[in-house]
């Protein structure tokens, strides 16, 4: 099953906003904060973004020593 089969009208609305705001294509990670948030797309707005964690992590790490 598709995780957007399980989502409600309400809910892919929801989805595709916070994707815009966010700007991640990141289906399974966009579902789990918006879950932690009870689909609030306002408090999940503010949620630290594992996506944007992730790429900052990245952007942080020393090049490797010769």
């Amino acid at each position: 099953m598709d995780v957007l089969d399980s989502l409600s009208v309400a809910q892919r609305e929801t989805l595709a906003s916070f994707q815009a705001i966010t700007n991640t294509d990141n289906l399974d990670t966009s579902v789990t904060v918006l879950n932690s948030t009870d689909w609030n797309l306002e408090v999940s707005r503010a949620a630290p973004s594992p996506v944007r964690s992730e790429e900052h992590t990245s952007e942080l790490q020393s090049p490797p020593l010769s």
